[in-house]
This record gives C-alpha cells, structure tokens and sequence, in this order.
C-alpha cells in the first residue's frame, strides 16, 4: 500500500457515527422493503397508510414532503393505493388545487394486519437492547434530525452553515 495515496484519517467520533447511521438506515430500508413485499405492499405504501391513520386529511403535497419523495411519485402512490379501495382523495375545503387524501376503512383494516409485523420487526431490530436505552437513543436520533432539517433549510433559503447551527 502507498502511505501517499491515504489521505488524513480523522478520528472524530461523529464521522464513525454517521457511516454507522447510514448505513443502518440503508439496512433498515432494505429489511422494511423485503418484509413488507412478503405480506403484499410496499415500505411506501405502508409509510403513506401508516401517516393517513395518525393524520387523515394531509394533501398530497405534505404527504409528498413529509415521505421525502417527489409529488409525481406520490401520485402514483396514491392512485395504486385508492385503486385498491385502501385510501380515498377528497378536495381541500377551501384550495380548489389541493386533494386532501384518508384512509378508508379498508385502509386502517390493512393497517391492523401490518401491526403485528411492525411489532415483529421492531423486536428483531432492537434484540438484545435494554428498554432503558431507547429513551436517550431517540432523543439523540431526534436532536440530530433537527440538526438536519435546519441544515436543509439553511441551504434552501442560503443562509450559511454557521447560521443554522442548532443546540
């Protein structure tokens, strides 16, 4: 191996964790995909359905921010999904541009049968991790979410790194 060719290592710790959160959430991804494909759906229609049962109403635009995915792509979603008599589109009360989308009774009986494979699959990730330590896990997860989006926002609207430092 040629010693000029390793460029600096660093050793911060921060950079071994987000190679490590990276990689669990590629994982993660991966396992949701697989074993959602096994009972008939997918990790998306799953994450719409499952954000429509907390929040009935939400527009397909917030649906199309909040799941991270293009507004055409969650179309396409929504119309496979109300095909399947799982969710219905009604128009916003008061944007005459805007549907709002609900899930229908259909919907929220497909969502009581992935419940016991929500619970399966949380038990399988989280084997061997003590109960206590999930409260302080989440937290972190959570403070670095928020890390995250004002970092987003601070480059959608231009403002520097150092301006959209938070905690």
């Amino acid at each position: 191996m040629n010693n000029e060719a390793v460029t600096h290592v660093s050793t911060d710790p921060r950079l071994e964790s987000l190679k490590h959160m990276n990689d669990v959430s590629r994982l993660v991804r991966t396992y949701i995909d697989m074993r959602a494909r096994a009972i008939g759906t997918t990790r998306a229609q799953w994450a719409l359905m499952s954000r429509l049962a907390r929040q009935p109403g939400l527009t397909q635009a917030e649906l199309a921010e909040i799941l991270e995915i293009q507004p055409i792509s969650l179309t396409r979603l929504v119309d496979r999904l109300a095909d399947q008599g799982l969710v219905v589109r009604q128009p916003h009360p008061s944007d005459r541009r805007a549907n709002c989308v609900f899930i229908t009774e259909n919907g929220l009986l497909a969502m009581d049968a992935f419940s016991p494979l929500a619970q399966e699959i949380a038990e399988e990730l989280f084997a061997g991790i003590a109960s206590q330590d999930l409260g302080p896990f989440t937290a972190l997860l959570e403070a670095i979410k928020t890390n995250v989006k004002a970092h987003i926002a601070g480059h959608r609207d231009g403002t520097t790194d150092a301006d959209t430092k938070v905690g």
